[in-house]
């Protein structure tokens, strides 16, 4: 299954403490579910997501993070994930909120 997303997205991360922070995270992006249960996403622009510690260690990416430029990764039943195109451009959530 191809799922293709399009159009305007804005997200808020916000602590108890009443912190937070807005990003625009409106892609566009793609993503496929394979028959033998990989997901692929494939993002331009710019996107969020979130990552286990384990899939953070292995993109060299934050756990909480906004990304603007091309994203590639392969996520597969396992929880394991292959990064195929990882952007230079990431903002850590989590230390913009100073948590």
């Amino acid at each position: 299954m191809i799922q293709q997303f399009n159009g305007y997205l804005a997200v808020n991360f916000a602590t108890d403490a009443g912190g937070s922070v807005s990003v625009n995270t409106s892609g566009p992006a793609r993503s496929i579910i394979f028959l033998n249960g990989d997901y692929e996403f494939h993002g331009q622009g710019l996107n969020t997501g979130s990552w286990t510690p384990d899939q953070a260690a292995t993109t060299g990416m934050p756990q909480v993070w906004a990304s603007s430029g091309l994203i590639d990764f392969i996520a597969h039943p396992d929880g394991s994930v292959t990064p195929v195109v990882i952007p230079h451009n990431v903002t850590d959530i989590c230390a913009a909120l100073g948590v």
